[in-house]
């Protein structure tokens, strides 16, 4: 059968198997945000005899170094008077745009395997389900739930390309069921460039985001258009 293993009690809506890796992360995404959490792929393999999946909590792993404060930015400047009103010295206060990361060590994991090394049906074959944090009381502050599916997708670069903004987008949407916002249709017009007219490297962003990798890229405006220079990504769990 599998190799189940006993690191905890596999969830009833999860024991069960799956035509394809791709399906089980979908169905154990779809699990987690029932409950206010959100799951990313932080290591896998799907090639030789040991295929598997290993499914995280967005808050798992460590955060990074934070003891270093990013370049100080202007802010707002100070400005000092006397009694009768008039100004006496001003001083411009720095700020810094820290962002904490979302790290926290969160243990939660799964791990999916397929049932044979040659078997197309995966399933979850351990758990350890335990969260180091309360769920979200709005899972929409997960990007990745708020993420389009194709069909959605392709209406929503339909509606860009004729004009729409993305107000009137995301308010469709919001009528039909979605979580998108309209934040999620700017950046997904960020993500189309000039100079990829077959939107393929759209693509490969969007598939390196859906597998968990932090993607960065520079663009060139002219002409009111956007055109790509580069592209960086690297994966959230490096070891």
């Amino acid at each position: 059968m599998s190799d189940v293993k006993n690191s905890g009690s596999i969830p009833t809506d999860l024991d069960r198997t799956w035509t394809g890796h791709e399906a089980a992360y979908a169905a154990c995404q779809a699990w987690a945000k029932k409950q206010g959490y959100a799951l990313y792929t932080c290591k896998s393999s799907y090639k030789g005899s040991k295929k598997y999946r290993r499914i995280s909590c967005k808050h798992h792993g460590v955060p990074r170094n934070q003891d270093e404060l990013p370049e100080a930015v202007p802010g707002p400047t100070a400005i000092i008077v006397d009694s009768q009103g008039n100004s006496v010295s001003s001083t411009e206060v720095k700020k810094h745009n820290k962002k904490h990361s979302q790290h926290n060590g969160c243990p939660f994991q799964l791990m999916l395997r397929p049932l044979r090394k040659d078997s197309l049906e995966w399933r979850v074959v351990s758990i350890t389900n335990r969260h180091n944090h309360r769920p979200a009381l709005d899972v929409t502050t997960y990007p990745i739930h708020r993420r389009f599916d194709n069909k959605t997708e392709h209406l929503v670069i339909q509606m860009v390309e004729s004009g729409f903004k993305d107000g009137a987008i995301a308010t469709l949407l919001t009528e039909q069921g979605s979580l998108v916002k309209a934040k999620d249709i700017a950046n997904l017009r960020q993500k189309r460039f000039s100079n990829d007219p077959g939107d393929l490297m759209f693509k490969l962003i969007r598939a390196l985001e859906n597998d968990g990798y932090d993607v960065r890229f520079s663009t060139k405006q002219e002409d009111g258009k956007s055109y790509l220079q580069s592209l960086f990504f690297a994966h959230t769990v490096t070891k």
